[in-house]
């Protein structure tokens, strides 16, 4: 059965925060790819993603990403031949990283970073 939001007609679309009339077409347009990508992808089910884990692979490493939005905790681990080589951690206002052996504090631009993830 679908749902009257699953119809493109029918997405809910925030409205513009612009006068210009060419902008705010953009705006619209971009508001309906991403309402209709969300429901082609889950919808819902998306909505309602509270952890996330990503690995990838680069040369020379392995960026291991680990997401809690609802707490608002964010992990990263950089591997070198498996080994464990950096910790960058944000939980809440406190941050760390790890690497060499050594624990010291994020820099601010670092803490910055992460807060955007």
């Amino acid at each position: 059965m679908k749902n009257e939001s699953d119809d493109p007609n029918n997405a809910i679309i925030a409205e513009p925060t612009t006068t210009d009339k060419k902008a705010a077409d953009i705006v619209i347009t971009g508001s309906r790819i991403l309402k209709l990508a969300n429901i082609a992808h889950g919808g819902d089910k998306l909505d309602s993603l509270k952890t996330i884990s990503l690995t990838g692979k680069a040369v020379g490493f392995e960026l291991t990403i680990l997401v809690d939005a609802t707490n608002q905790k964010v992990r990263n681990e950089f591997r070198k031949n498996g080994k464990l080589m950096l910790v960058e951690q944000l939980d809440g206002e406190n941050s760390w990283q790890w690497g060499d052996n050594l624990k010291s504090p994020l820099t601010f631009q670092k803490r910055k970073e992460l807060k955007k993830v």
